[in-house]
């Protein structure tokens, strides 16, 4: 039988207090896509007719659209920490690299919301960041994003699961 029709173990459902952490990473992350929001909007009249949507692998720009392409990224930004702030008060339903009881349950839901946060907040500096190189870009100030931005959030995500991975099983 596939693993998907298997019934799924029960797992304890418990409340978790936010920690001081949780509240960085959250007021972290409103602070970063309000600015972002607060700098579009800025600087919006004077942005070129259009503006570039997309990027190679080599970081250089390889197509233009119209300028209010550039709400996509914000936009796309809030709405997945929206969704993810609203998960991470769901840690039961996350996938885990364990088995899941009583004992263990506080520890590896405190790392899986710890784990959602810090994406939501990753994902933020990462669109933050993307959206202010277009618009440098779209002045002529910039010419591209350059491969090594690219590559440095690779590592940092990759670096961001493998310790996730490893606090998870540290704490079986």
């Amino acid at each position: 039988m596939p693993d998907f029709l298997k019934k799924k173990e029960k797992r304890p459902v418990i409340s978790l207090p936010l920690t001081s952490m949780d509240y960085l990473l959250i007021t972290g992350t409103v602070i970063i896509n309000a600015a972002l929001w607060w700098y579009i909007l800025d600087i919006y009249s004077s942005l070129n007719a259009e503006v570039p949507t997309h990027y190679n692998f080599n970081g250089q720009v390889d197509k233009t659209g119209a300028k209010s392409t550039i709400f996509l990224l914000p936009a796309i930004s809030l709405a997945t920490n929206i969704l993810l702030y609203a998960l991470s008060f769901f840690p039961h339903t996350f996938n885990y690299t364990v088995k899941i009881t009583e004992q263990n349950a506080p520890n590896q839901y405190r790392l899986g919301m710890n784990l959602v946060r810090w994406t939501g907040f990753i994902i933020s500096i990462l669109f933050a960041a993307i959206t202010y190189m277009t618009i440098q870009n779209a002045q002529g100030k910039m010419g591209g994003i350059g491969k090594w931005f690219i590559i440095i959030f690779m590592v940092i995500t990759t670096v961001m699961m493998i310790v996730y991975f490893i606090m998870a099983e540290k704490k079986k």
